[in-house]
């Protein structure tokens, strides 16, 4: 690939320019300062992007890190305290869940596994052992899992629920 063999100062850039090698053709693109490659803001490096993530998984702004991104367990802060960042339209929706249920059933894989071959429990011991350890472990993660998707939704501009589709579509929403 061309773009692979042109030496690029950044990381930012090089990630830009292999976007933008493989963006759509119904892209807008503006040309960036240093080289022609076209550059789109909205992409963000990769060490950008778990930088948000983790700290989004951490329960903190995934933009300044300094104040919590959670109200209460679920719910997340109207805006940061500390940079004044708006968290309103970013919603994680279906994506917490998910990822939760996921690392929980292969975390529990293993137990499952052990609890009902290897041990001599009676039958009930190992459903209610399984079910203990899945309600816990998915308490601990879904905010975490939360917070993580938020900062990944932020830090790449993906739409959300709150997105007005309609303004950008041909396609009508109801009939």
């Amino acid at each position: 690939m061309l773009v692979l063999r042109r030496s690029l100062g950044s990381l930012g850039e090089t990630v830009n320019a292999i976007c933008a090698y493989t963006r759509p053709i119904w892209a807008n693109a503006a040309v960036s300062h240093s080289g022609g490659f076209p550059f789109y803001p909205y992409i963000a490096p990769i060490m950008k992007k778990r930088t948000a993530m983790f700290r989004g998984f951490k329960g903190r702004c995934p933009k300044c890190d300094q104040a919590p991104l959670f109200r209460a367990y679920l719910k997340p802060v109207n805006h940061c305290a500390h940079c004044e960042m708006e968290w309103v339209d970013v919603r994680a929706d279906d994506g917490p869940a998910w990822a939760t249920m996921l690392v929980v059933g292969h975390l529990l894989a293993p137990f499952f596994h052990f609890l009902i071959f290897k041990s001599n429990l009676p039958s009930w011991a190992p459903s209610l052992i399984l079910g203990v350890l899945a309600v816990i472990m998915s308490l601990y993660l879904l905010p975490k899992m939360k917070g993580l998707f938020i900062g990944l939704i932020w830090i790449t501009g993906a739409p959300t629920s709150n997105s007005d589709v309609s303004a950008t579509s041909d396609i009508p929403l109801s009939k």
